[in-house]
């Protein structure tokens, strides 16, 4: 009896097609897992409550073995194991958002807005000199948008200008090593800069339309950009995060994509790691609107090295693993907005609203019951145009699983209770699936607390002669 075999799902999430020609191995719907170096679903682990703050709290960073969040208030209880550091606006000035923020010699360097839209900048909690008053960048503040620590300066971008520290102190804007560069006269398209990020040694500079690298260097007169990368930009600020040695992750109005060096040469390119689930991105940017997604925030995961983007409530999750040639976009829904992203050790934390959340926390629970939904696209068995016979499904399957399987390619959406699963079936009789079609389309789905994997899944039919 022929039967088809999906042995590993290294494609991930790809909106590329139809659920109807979808690549077998590809997934359609991906909720709440990430693919394995081995190219098996594996279900994500818990995100639980580690600290409830108190309200008028804002932003999020972690310090060496410290977390952090601010605000313009005297300080408030805290709870254990979260500090709090005051950045308070000369004028009185209530915080209503932590814009960015960089280490500098172990201390913090931010840029804070107030109500009306007012920017402050400070080292280590106090207001640094040269953005306030009559300081010769005070009139800019309010036009600061991210920085960046890079050759023992901290670099502000501020309307179209780059802006640089004193040489070995975030604390002073003057002196030796400090200026301004105006980026917008070396090339159109960076009047306002968005973001920064490193870049093989050189700085990413972002616009909404336009990205460009710079050499760094002490002395501003040796500092210069590239030829830009034009018709890319960014959209969130946050989301820029380097990814692995050679590659940037960045989202802009397309997708997410990668700023990488071309092949056999030095020189950026911007590279479609997202395509497989642009569609996805997209539909979610005009859903939600521009002020949620410049809000959206990437980080490297600090065990497995995942890319994570936090758009909205939903986390779009990057696993690439070459060696076993896995590329493979998923989703985890966390059920509120991520603010910002901390790492301390191999530990993920991420505060959503007025809570800080620890990802995979033995002590918490590693997993939990969020529920998990793996849709497949519909399979044919490189054979679309003959009619089959489907008389069962084995997999093999880690934990507590229910399948359901739909043989109607015109109602895609209707399927019907197979067998729950809770380990590999192999062993005993398959799962009963008769039915007739063309297609078999397969989804499974999981509500119980505990560890959970899918390894691969067969297919069993017997097919007819097409006509």
């Amino acid at each position: 009896m022929p039967y088809l075999v999906v042995s590993d799902f290294k494609g991930g999430l790809d909106r590329r097609k139809s659920i109807v020609t979808a690549a077998p191995g590809s997934l359609w719907t991906a909720k709440n897992v990430h693919i394995t170096r081995g190219g098996e679903i594996e279900k994500r682990k818990s995100f639980r409550v580690r600290h409830a703050l108190p309200v008028g709290t804002f932003g999020f960073i972690t310090v060496l073995n410290d977390k952090y969040v601010f605000g313009s208030a005297v300080a408030p209880s805290m709870p254990s194991g979260v500090l709090y550091q005051r950045l308070q606006h000369p004028s009185g000035l209530a915080m209503t958002r932590l814009v960015a923020a960089t280490l500098f010699a172990g201390k913090i360097f931010a840029i804070a807005e107030y109500t009306g839209g007012v920017r402050a900048l400070f080292y280590d909690g106090t207001i640094v000199p040269e953005w306030t008053g009559v300081g010769t960048y005070a009139s800019l503040a309010d036009q600061a948008n991210d920085c960046i620590t890079m050759r023992s300066k901290v670099i502000v971008a501020a309307g179209s200008s780059l802006v640089f520290s004193k040489l070995n102190d975030a604390s002073t804007f003057a002196g030796t090593g400090a200026g301004i560069i105006d980026a917008s006269t070396d090339q159109t398209g960076l009047e306002e800069i968005l973001a920064l990020s490193k870049y093989q040694g050189l700085l990413a500079v972002y616009a909404r339309r336009l990205a460009q690298t710079w050499t760094i260097d002490v002395d501003l007169s040796k500092c210069a950009g590239s030829d830009p990368l034009e018709n890319t930009g960014i959209i969130a600020s946050r989301s820029a995060v380097p990814f692995g040695n050679t590659d940037t992750f960045i989202l802009n109005d397309t997708g997410v994509r990668s700023i990488r060096a071309r092949e056999g040469t030095n020189t950026p390119g911007i590279y479609d790691i997202g395509t497989p689930i642009d569609t996805l991105i997209t539909d979610a940017i005009a859903t939600l609107g521009d002020a949620t997604a410049e809000r959206a925030a990437g980080v490297m995961e600090p065990i497995d090295g995942r890319y994570l983007l936090a758009l909205g409530t939903t986390v779009y999750v990057f696993s690439y693993f070459p060696g076993s040639k896995v590329s493979a976009w998923t989703t985890y829904d966390l059920g509120g907005e991520v603010e910002a992203w901390g790492i301390i050790g191999t530990k993920l934390f991420c505060r959503i609203a007025d809570s800080i959340y620890e990802y995979g926390a033995s002590d918490l629970g590693s997993y939990d019951s969020s529920p998990v939904e793996v849709v497949l696209p519909y399979l044919d068995g490189q054979k679309p145009a003959h009619e089959k016979q489907f008389v069962g499904i084995d997999a093999s399957v880690e934990g507590e699983w229910t399948l359901s399987a739909g043989m109607n390619i015109r109602s895609p959406d209707t399927r019907e209770l197979v067998a729950n699963l809770s380990g590999p079936s192999f062993v005993d009789l398959r799962y009963a699936a008769t039915g007739r079609g063309t297609h078999i389309g397969l989804k499974l789905t999981n509500t119980a607390s505990g560890a959970a994997r899918i390894g691969n899944i067969i297919v069993h039919f017997e097919q007819e002669d097409a006509d």
